[in-house]
């Protein structure tokens, strides 16, 4: 299983980030082809050490192999997704995304 995980700095107006975020941007996400799952959490806390939090939002989406995940963000509604970012990701960042292929232990 390919993993695709994206992680949100703290917008500059993190309410409105939430309201697109849930309202728009994820029912977009849910219609993903090709996609195992998608997830995402706005509960994002320090651990351990950690004094402050640098993100604010995760997001992560699961497919079977690396061809279905390119072939979805070619899709239309992987174009659209990736267009509705700039709408709600006004961080001091932009978002930092990872793409990886997890190892059972």
């Amino acid at each position: 299983m390919i993993k695709v995980l994206v992680l949100h700095a703290k917008p500059k107006d993190p309410e409105h980030f939430k309201k697109h975020y849930r309202d728009v941007h994820m029912p977009i996400c849910a219609k993903m082809p090709g996609m195992i799952s998608c997830g995402y959490s706005l509960d994002v806390r320090p651990f351990g050490a950690m004094k402050e939090q640098p993100v604010f939002c995760v997001f992560e989406i699961v497919f079977p192999d690396r061809e279905t995940m390119d072939k979805a963000y070619q899709s239309d509604v992987g174009k659209q997704i990736m267009a509705d970012v700039p709408n709600f990701a006004t961080g001091s960042t932009p978002p930092q995304v990872m793409v990886y292929e997890l190892t059972d232990a």
